[in-house]
């Protein structure tokens, strides 16, 4: 999965990898017919969209690049909060507002995601500018 990151790009890298969660998901289930989940036919699609947003959370820190972190600056600057910043770059970025789709992760949830995300960083940045 990490060789898509470095080939693509925008909107082709977010369909890409949900593609492969979603496979990985559908045969996770598949295998587990005697495990802690049931088998598919029983599990349906509520059952495979929680396994694919427990996995796709684990990648969304790779598509968070410099550009995205400038861009919530930029909107600090502007006075927005962190919260309005990450709704501002879902809806602007092409493969996080993909990623925000209710077939992948969910708008509430890649807010949230994004939101931890980017006050953190933006704290680190202040320190390293300000000193803390």
């Amino acid at each position: 999965m990490k060789e898509l990151f470095l080939i693509l790009s925008g909107y082709e890298l977010a369909e890409a990898v949900i593609k492969r969660v979603r496979r990985y998901a559908v045969e996770f289930l598949s295998s587990s017919s005697e495990g802690d989940f049931p088998n598919i036919e029983d599990a349906g699609l509520d059952l495979i969209q929680k396994v694919m947003r427990d996995e796709l959370q684990h990648w969304i820190k790779y598509f968070i690049l410099d550009e995205h972190r400038k861009f919530v600056v930029q909107c600090h600057a502007r006075g927005l909060s962190t919260s309005e910043a990450a709704w501002e770059l879902m809806s602007e970025d092409i493969s996080l507002n993909y990623l925000g789709r209710n077939e992948a992760l969910g708008v509430d949830i890649l807010r949230n995601i994004l939101i931890h995300s980017l006050s953190y960083t933006i704290s680190i940045n202040i320190c390293l500018i300000f000193g803390c």
